[in-house]
């Protein structure tokens, strides 16, 4: 293969979703062995090079151990554990195999839940070393994820909706889709971060008829998404 024709090859590859791919089949790997914390996050960077891989490895630790969190929470009945503990402490319950049995099953997940969350503590450092500061201070809360995914869900409706209805737009929109798809893997970047990177991805489409056009017929939608958080050339373009 001539090197014209390799080099154009590697042109058309999406290193950022290589790393993240890269990621999450390391954490994943790394969780079955249930090999320690701190050496799982420290030791999956170094197999990058550059700064902005490490970043986005560490990125995307955070978001998919984020969910792996909730997945864990999801499974916990924290009333039955604390009901169970004050029975033991006051000695007052029978004897019941299956209530000691589903005791120690949630307190298995709750202990797999910290598991991941001390992991997430370690990539919140390991990013704070690469010059991102102020990740806690500045970060979403559940609800705010759970409230934004709902709106970018809402979004995206509409652009299938207009994909599907008007073809001549189908490329743009596609776009449009994937960038607000990539929006939600992002939260680990703080708010601040996070809206400097959606007004930027909304702001570069402006100026052609067809991303008028498709920012005409979302414009409800866009002006929740940004709610209390438009930049003045957000704001300009949604009046």
């Amino acid at each position: 293969m001539e090197i014209e024709e390799l080099l154009k090859d590697i042109g058309k590859l999406n290193f950022n979703q290589i790393v993240k791919r890269e990621t999450i089949l390391y954490i994943d790997s790394n969780i079955r062995s249930r090999k320690e914390s701190k050496k799982i996050i420290t030791d999956g960077q170094k197999l990058f090079t550059n700064k902005e891989d490490k970043i986005i490895y560490n990125l995307e630790s955070i978001n998919y151990l984020n969910i792996k969190v909730e997945e864990e929470n999801s499974r916990i009945r924290y009333d039955f554990i604390s009901n169970y503990e004050k029975k033991v402490k006051r000695n007052d319950f029978k004897f019941d195999i299956y209530e000691q049995q589903q005791y120690h099953q949630y307190k298995e997940f709750e202990s797999q839940k910290l598991y991941y969350q001390s992991m997430i503590f370690y990539a919140v450092r390991a990013l704070q070393n690469l010059g991102i500061s102020g990740l806690e201070q500045n970060a979403f809360s559940n609800n705010e994820v759970i409230e934004l995914n709902k709106k970018i869900d809402a979004i995206l409706d509409k652009l299938n909706n207009i994909q599907f209805g008007q073809q001549i737009l189908f490329d743009t929109v596609e776009d449009i889709k994937t960038d607000f798809i990539s929006f939600k893997t992002d939260y680990p970047l703080g708010k601040r971060k996070w809206y400097q990177r959606t007004s930027g991805a909304i702001i570069s489409y402006v100026g052609t008829k067809a991303t008028d056009e498709i920012f005409e017929l979302i414009k409800p939608e866009l002006k929740d998404f940004f709610m209390h958080h438009a930049i003045p050339v957000i704001t300009k373009l949604l009046t």
